[in-house]
């Protein structure tokens, strides 16, 4: 292929479609002002939020509990949000991320498991399909809503 148009025209629209939507989520996820301590705390603050829900016992993980074993992202993910996100590419933050990490993650998950079980049972109440429904999107979305109803 001699031009850069040709080799456009062999792609296609769809794949173009996809490069464009991939390169808008690249763009979202790493930003001007990521630094390489900044993607170490989060990975550190993700790995103790795993590990914490990890420790939770098997009997917490019945009926709408199923989210803690069908989707464990959702629930780190709304646990590392208490992180302050603002400073987490700031090498020269006096935030003390090195304590935080190692003491918090627990406690944040725990909050953040039972909040979204508790949303959970209020937005699909009775038995479910858990293993199918909690996974997700939609009910993801619904969970994190702000104002959830």
């Amino acid at each position: 292929m001699s031009s850069s148009a040709e080799a456009l025209h062999v792609i296609g629209p769809e794949c173009i479609d996809g490069m464009r939507r991939l390169r808008t989520i690249a763009e979202c996820l790493f930003h001007g002002r990521m630094t390489p301590v900044g993607v170490v705390r989060a990975v550190e603050a993700w790995t103790a939020a795993r590990r914490a829900l990890a420790a939770v016992p098997k009997k917490s993980r019945q009926a709408h509990g199923h989210l803690i074993e069908y989707a464990p992202e959702l629930i780190c993910w709304q646990a590392c949000r208490g992180l302050p996100l603002r400073t987490l590419h700031d090498a020269r933050s006096s935030y003390p991320w090195d304590r935080v990490i190692e003491d918090e993650p627990p406690r944040w998950t725990m909050r953040a498991a039972g909040e979204l079980i508790a949303r959970y049972e209020a937005a699909r109440p009775g038995r479910r399909s858990y293993k199918a429904e909690a996974p997700e999107l939609d009910l993801w979305l619904r969970l994190t809503a702000a104002n959830f109803r």
